[in-house]
């Protein structure tokens, strides 16, 4: 079953497809603090998280991450099995009172992108107030890192978004909460983007 919050929110990727790298930068507001380090220890982390296993016919959409072990998964059903030009959703994972999830979404591009540049305008086009954001080099191209607010039907939400890529996808860690709440789940976040995991073969695949 999906949840409600997820809903709100999944509809917003599929208005965008790739667009062409952006020249300016993301604007900061210094004033907001991002969180880059899991500071839960070791023996914490193996006590309260597991290993979620995604498997998918369409190999690039195959993965692993760390998830809390009292979350749901809300998309059993209707994964993608083929790129479609548009960013997909893989999974959507949240807690049980539907305040905060994490999305895996994957997009199959066309020609070389910046993946921190796509997102630049993934977030324009879609009236994100960014609050921090950092750019993490990585040999496959300038990742991004943002911690971004946006109202949704009323409710003021968090977001902290990553950017990975491998070959011709572009893969978005898309994790939000409501405000209220983000505090106590930021770690959450933290511990997905720091185990994504592909499984699964990205070359050569239609």
């Amino acid at each position: 079953m999906r949840s409600p919050l997820t809903h709100l929110l999944a509809c917003g990727f599929l208005c965008l497809a790739v667009m062409a790298p952006a020249g300016a930068g993301m604007a900061t507001d210094s004033t907001s603090a991002l969180q880059t380090r899991v500071t839960a220890s070791k023996e914490e982390i193996m006590r309260s998280y597991i290993l979620q296993d995604f498997p998918s016919p369409h190999p690039p959409f195959a993965f692993n991450i760390l998830m809390p072990k009292d979350w749901l998964w809300f998309e059993k059903e209707g994964r993608p099995t083929a790129p479609n030009g548009k960013p997909q959703l893989l999974i959507a994972y949240g807690d049980r009172g539907d305040t905060s999830l994490v999305e895996i979404l994957a997009l199959k591009t066309e020609r070389p992108v910046v993946p921190a540049d796509w997102l630049h305008e993934w977030l324009k086009a879609n009236d994100y107030q960014i609050l921090a954001n950092r750019i993490i080099p990585a040999a496959t191209g300038r990742n991004a890192d943002v911690k971004a607010r946006k109202m949704v039907k009323g409710r003021p939400v968090l977001f902290r978004i990553r950017t990975f890529q491998k070959d011709d996808y572009i893969y978005i860690l898309h994790c939000f909460s409501d405000a209220e709440t983000y505090p106590q789940v930021e770690q959450h976040f933290l511990v997905a983007a720091e185990t994504f995991e592909l499984t699964g073969n990205t070359k050569s695949t239609p």
